[in-house]
């Protein structure tokens, strides 16, 4: 298990802190008793609360980030 914080998600994620603090409200992010998110666990959840209407935004941006 790998639990890094909050920002460091972000950071990885490629994604602005406070989207990632509305994900841990939304109960998107499993996270350990101090608050740092279990990696793993929390990329399987995500990928398995996804919005399946929004696959072409997400194919978009994997495609713009292996450009870059």
């Amino acid at each position: 298990m790998t639990v890094i914080s909050k920002t460091e998600f972000a950071a990885r994620r490629g994604w602005a802190k406070s989207y990632v603090s509305k994900l841990a409200n939304q109960d998107r992010l499993v996270l350990t008793e101090d608050g740092k998110v279990e990696l793993e666990a929390t990329e399987a959840l995500l990928a398995e609360s996804a919005d399946p209407s929004k696959a072409a935004v997400a194919d978009r941006h994997k495609d713009r980030k292996s450009v870059v």
